[in-house]
């Protein structure tokens, strides 16, 4: 599994993975796995494209969300 990488939470601590950061490409017409970890049974809100999304760490500390389709696969959004 790739190591995680910290980010500037509020409240405990968050990590993603190297691979989710600024700058990062994203495919247009298709959903989009966001991963990371955090403190077991943590609420993890994620605001992404203006939308936001929540979620809760499982007892691994593990949590994900998969994102609303953006955009279209002609390049139309």
């Amino acid at each position: 599994m790739e190591e995680p990488k910290s980010i500037n939470p509020v409240g405990n601590q968050l990590k993603l993975p190297r691979l989710v950061s600024n700058g990062m490409v994203l495919q247009r017409a298709t959903t989009v796995r966001i991963w990371g970890w955090a403190a077991a049974g943590e609420a993890v809100t994620v605001y992404f494209i203006g939308v936001e999304y929540k979620t809760e760490a499982a007892e691994d500390g593990t949590w994900e969300f998969r994102t609303i389709q953006h955009g279209t696969a002609d390049g139309k959004s």
